[in-house]
């Protein structure tokens, strides 16, 4: 039976990625699919950016991917998964097949483990180390024993006493919601949650069922008494259901879109939290499509492709909250706890929230963006027709295309001298008959070249963004025999140079 779904899940994962691509490209869609820290481009690469790299940039070894997965899992276009392993610029992956979660329905990572739903409905709990998920774990793991036509799960942490389980919701297919819950001596065998079927979507302690209604169930300290549920009290049909830990939004079939969980002041050891129960109908809004609570803020994208945005920061949320107009004509939204990134009409992404560590891609570490700001366009460099792994993501400044120091002279047979306390480098073209090799120097702190001790004077100086520094490609890449051409269409700097590369 599993070979049979698979090969159907094969011709239908085939059929909807050629749908997927001719409709993307079709409706203007520059990328196939993005996340809030990544993005795979219609030719199926796959860049990132965040972690402190501000730039995006291109991981090699990935190549026709359709969706990224958490725990290092990606997806092709057949369905076929890969795991990763650890990804970092400038370092090609080489991806190792995972034919047991192949076509998988659902991957998500918390703190200290990755719950995989795969093709056939079996669940399975993979722990995390410091490091992540290891592809030793993914290999020897094993489905969670008689569970079965899983479609999704949620967890949660329960309390009892001075001990902390992490609750499991299961959601099968037929509807029924299940429960287990693991501690450091394994997983529980699940029960059936009674009296709750019909559930269609589920999310932390909260399902949304075939008719509309919403029930909801108490996170409780104990885990040896039985889950009672209780109807959300909205009295309209919801289309749709999303829930954070701080709050539940909902949006009816009408597009009003509703609220109940917590409002929260203060910060840090000063936090309080102020619980909210009935819910509330935002007046001030309509058409909403889809909800999200990102950095203590409630976004709502309209039907109109309007964002609007409300603080959570209050101790209470009225009905009659005031939203501003955050950005307009958005297709869709990929929201994280601390910051999010929008796909725009145009197909351009932006981003908006906490940036101290580069989670917007903009180019550089400033903490907050509270309005939305683009993200930089992936930039390619290629070397003789070959796509050049980079340390840091290439970007367009002033016209002009810069790279990160190292990433593609030492290709071209130059070596490079770097004095830490002058923050200045040395460039040096290799040896070319009796001539005397090409010499670059370039100071990042004056902005100061010169080729051959002579002065150029540029339309953009040299700069650093974080540890990395970035220097104009043209220039050096032409002084040491090559030529560069900008394709605006690849959006692709392409160099081709005579001689012989590393």
């Amino acid at each position: 039976m599993k070979r049979i779904w698979g090969r159907v899940c094969l011709a239908v994962g085939l059929t909807m990625s050629m749908l997927v691509s001719s409709a993307a490209a079709e409706s203007g869609q520059t990328y196939r699919s993005y996340t809030e820290q990544s993005l795979i481009k219609q030719d199926g690469t796959f860049w990132t950016w965040g972690s402190m790299q501000p730039v995006p940039v291109q991981i090699h070894g990935m190549d026709d991917v359709v969706t990224v997965h958490d725990g290092g899992l990606i997806q092709l276009t057949d369905g076929t998964v890969h795991y990763t392993g650890r990804l970092q610029a400038g370092q090609p992956v080489e991806p190792v097949a995972l034919p047991q979660f192949d076509h998988l329905k659902q991957a998500m990572a918390d703190y200290s483990q990755l719950f995989i739903v795969d093709a056939d409905g079996g669940l399975t709990i993979v722990p995390l180390d410091s490091s992540g998920v290891t592809l030793e774990a993914l290999q020897n793991s094993q489905p969670v024993p008689a569970l079965e036509d899983v479609k999704k799960v949620s967890h949660y942490q329960e309390w009892d006493g001075n001990r902390t389980y992490q609750t499991i919701i299961a959601l099968k297919e037929d509807g029924t919601l299940w429960r287990g819950y693991k501690t450091e001596n394994g997983t529980s065998s699940f029960t059936r949650i009674p009296n709750l079927d019909g559930a269609v979507d589920l999310q932390r302690n909260v399902a949304r069922l075939s008719n509309g209604e919403l029930r909801t169930w108490p996170i409780r300290e104990g885990t040896d008494s039985p889950v009672i549920s209780t109807k959300v009290p909205i009295n309209r049909s919801i289309a749709w259901l999303g829930t954070h830990r701080m709050a539940n939004l909902a949006v009816d079939v009408d597009g009003r879109l509703w609220f109940w969980g917590n409002t929260v002041t203060g910060y840090s050891d000063g936090t309080e939290w102020h619980a909210q129960s009935s819910p509330i109908r935002f007046s001030a809004l309509s058409d909403v499509r889809e909800a999200y609570v990102v950095e203590r803020m409630i976004f709502a994208l309209t039907k109109q492709g309007e964002l609007y945005a409300t603080s959570l920061n209050r101790q209470s949320m009225p009905a009659d909250a005031s939203f501003d107009l955050m950005a307009k004509d958005v297709r869709s939204v990929q929201a994280g706890s601390r910051h999010l990134m929008m796909e725009r009409q145009d197909g351009t992404l932006w981003g908006w929230g906490v940036n101290k560590s580069a989670e917007l891609g903009v180019g550089d570490f400033t903490f907050m963006y509270d309005k939305p700001v683009p993200l930089l366009k992936p930039v390619s460099v290629v070397l003789n027709g070959q796509s050049v792994p980079l340390t840091g993501g290439a970007l367009l400044h002033d016209g002009q295309a810069f790279i990160p120091l190292r990433s593609v002279f030492e290709r071209l047979g130059a070596t490079l001298t770097w004095d830490v306390l002058a923050k200045e480098t040395l460039i040096t073209g290799a040896a070319n008959g009796e001539a005397a090799p090409v010499q670059i120097r370039i100071g990042f702190t004056t902005g100061e070249v010169t080729i051959q001790d002579k002065p150029v004077l540029l339309p953009s100086k040299p700069f650093i963004i974080g540890s990395v520094s970035y220097v104009p490609l043209r220039l050096v890449s032409e002084s040491l025999g090559a030529t560069v051409h900008w394709s605006s269409e690849a959006r692709a700097v392409q160099i081709t140079y005579p001689g012989k590369t590393n």
